[in-house]
């Protein structure tokens, strides 16, 4: 039984043993955190002190320190689970599986000297038989614990070198992204931007956004067998698309805006063109032959299924709700196999020594985003 807590304390301060306490107290505490994280270690090691406490009975402690770090604090647990304390998980409290399974081996392990055993029981005389089955039993087990050790041997020597490998990966990922780091920007050749920089990346991603706004323009405002009028929508819309990006610049450069955030505003800007672009081609789309068609097909099927809604009026409810899915959705459909079309028939860049307008334009674009704040416009 244990002394009133103040009495422990004052028994482990005369006896210069309670920082041997604290130091078993942090040592359980670290590995229940490494185990269970650091929200339940506390919990674990509290619960685990009062059912030894609770074990204790009214046996009294002479030794508190003793008791605490030899018997109170220390897990228990023959098997190989760390979750494991006196036969039980700590973290939900159930049976621990792993000490079953031992107990389970322990037996068979009986058993099968015992089977051996009983077809060599002509041999052996019957006074001898427990004290044969009980030698046979340990060297069985030691038999049993030697495999079991070199087992574990291999699979410590295996896990090392998983650990190592991962490690290996791991330094040398670091110290390819460290390279990758010190890279220049292979746009404008700043130092040590990771080979782009933020200016030159959203710089990209606006070309990128205009080339996506003019392709749905060209599929929208022009037939698919006209590739002339592809072209011109794809001009006037490009040119519509870069003006406003230009102008929006502007505007920032002569607010105070710096270089990162001029072409992030060309980007925001390229961004809500081709939301305006594609939201206008889907209108435009779903106002089309094949759109109408599959909207008319919808429509008739959903009515024909009318004896499945309650009334006429939920009827031609649902039939006007199926025929505007399928005009969208056929609106959907023709404007992306129609990008599709339009950049395949595009012909691959020449390599010419004549300024390409379309290059021109960008080149333009690029060069007011990247214009420093105080730089006169031209």
């Amino acid at each position: 039984m244990l002394a009133p807590v103040e009495t422990v304390w004052g028994r482990l301060n005369r006896m210069g043993a309670r920082h041997r306490v604290t130091a078993a107290v942090h040592a359980e505490l670290a590995q229940l955190r490494g185990t269970f994280g650091p929200e339940s270690a506390e919990k674990i090691l509290t619960n685990r002190l009062r059912r030894r406490v609770a074990a204790q009975g009214y046996v009294p402690v002479r030794d508190p320190a003793g008791w605490l770090i030899r018997k109170a604090l220390p897990r228990r647990s023959a098997c190989y689970d760390a979750r494991c304390d006196d036969g039980r998980r700590m973290d939900t409290g159930t049976e621990c599986t792993a000490c079953q399974l031992l107990h389970a081996d322990r037996r068979t392990l009986r058993h099968q000297v015992a089977a051996q055993l009983a077809t060599e029981a002509v041999t052996i005389p019957p006074q001898q038989r427990k004290k044969a089955f009980e030698t046979r039993l340990r060297e069985q087990f030691l038999l049993e614990s030697s495999r079991r050790a070199l087992r574990n041997e291999r699979a410590a020597v295996e896990r090392s070198a998983r650990e190592a490998a991962v490690a290996e990966y791991r330094a040398q990922r670091e110290a390819a992204e460290a390279a990758r780091r010190m890279l220049p920007c292979a746009g404008c050749g700043r130092a040590e931007v990771g080979g782009l920089c933020q200016s030159c990346t959203n710089t990209q991603a606006t070309e990128r956004l205009i080339a996506e706004a003019v392709d749905t323009a060209a599929v929208a405002w022009a037939a698919p067998d006209d590739p002339a009028g592809q072209r011109k929508a794809a001009v006037r819309a490009e040119a519509e698309i870069r003006a406003e990006i230009e102008h929006v610049v502007t505007k920032c450069r002569a607010q105070g805006g710096f270089k990162e955030t001029t072409t992030l505003i060309g980007k925001l800007t390229a961004e809500a063109a081709v939301d305006k672009y594609r939201h206008a081609a889907l209108e435009l789309l779903s106002h089309s032959a094949e759109a109408e068609a599959e909207a008319r097909e919808a429509q008739e099927a959903e009515l024909r299924r009318r004896h499945l809604h309650s009334s006429a009026e939920a009827a031609r409810a649902a039939a006007k709700e199926a025929a505007q899915t399928a005009r969208w959705r056929t609106a959907q459909h023709l404007l992306s196999d129609g990008t599709s079309k339009v950049r395949a028939q595009r012909p691959a860049p020449k390599v010419t020594d004549e300024p390409d307008p379309y290059r021109m334009a960008a080149a333009r674009v690029r060069a007011a985003l990247n214009r420093p704040r105080n730089e006169a416009l031209v």
